[in-house]
């Protein structure tokens, strides 16, 4: 991979997202000894990054960890952040990309709509489905707490299913910028898609757990080629983005 965005000079960054157990206090006790080696793992592959692909990771524990607000971050019933909490992990690839932009800006204005429908899969303006849905389980109320959800309609953001069901395309004719941002990753991906489509012209998201399965990379590569973005973000979460890293490398 690293390879292949050096020949094409796609601007490259690379996400290490935290599950609500990696980032809350109360989820920890039984494990911490865990999440510290895991921080420790991160440092050094942050070093070896900064000597060879010249960014950093993006590891937004500081941020979620101390965020002492009153809006849902991650979902009662999941492991994922929420829409709001996407925010946070934004931000912080917004900082680190502005570093290499001139006239980078992103939005702070989003607006939400709100349910008390658990995490989903994709929007749901295209796929209406929590794994609640698919369970046929009564989804009015769970545990009467309320989530944040992008509104794209109301926000002007158009999104188009591609054939293939892995890619969604976002488009934004009022963002700040008019730059194409392609972001790949495991299911971390959707929310943090869609928060950047409030920023970006056009945003392309596609769900490809290339961590594990390397035999995508040849279809994703023609895909990167013929979208041609200005920037393109990796996003897996912390647990196996050393595995991702190994394929991104190549062995290395």
């Amino acid at each position: 991979i690293k390879e292949f965005v050096d020949r094409k000079k796609v601007d490259t960054y690379i996400v290490a997202v935290l599950t609500k157990e990696k980032t809350m206090i109360k989820f920890q006790d039984a494990r911490i000894k865990s999440y510290k080696n895991e921080i420790e793992r991160i440092t050094y592959i942050n070093e070896y990054l900064k000597k060879i692909n010249k960014r950093p990771i993006i590891y937004p524990l500081k941020t979620l960890s101390e965020y002492d607000g009153s809006e849902m971050i991650y979902y009662k019933t999941d492991h994922h952040y929420t829409d709001y909490g996407s925010i946070l992990v934004a931000n912080d690839l917004y900082r680190t990309i502005k570093n290499n932009y001139n006239n980078f800006q992103f939005t702070s204005k989003y607006k939400f709509y709100e349910d008390y429908k658990p995490h989903g899969t994709w929007d749901d303006n295209i796929f209406n489905g929590s794994l609640y849905d698919r369970m046929n389980l009564n989804t009015n109320k769970v545990f009467d707490v309320k989530y944040k959800y992008f509104d794209l309609q109301q926000s002007g953001i158009t999104a188009n299913k591609n054939s293939n069901i892995y890619k969604l395309i976002y488009t934004n004719n009022n963002a700040f910028n008019n730059l194409k941002l392609y972001i790949i990753g495991d299911s971390f991906v959707h929310s943090l898609g869609k928060c950047l489509s409030y920023s970006f012209k056009n945003v392309i998201v596609r769900r490809d757990n290339i961590a594990q399965h390397k035999l995508y990379a040849k279809e994703l590569f023609s895909d990167i080629d013929k979208e041609k973005p200005d920037i393109l973000v990796f996003v897996y979460a912390a647990p196996h983005i050393d595995r991702f890293l190994k394929t991104f490398f190549d062995g290395e």
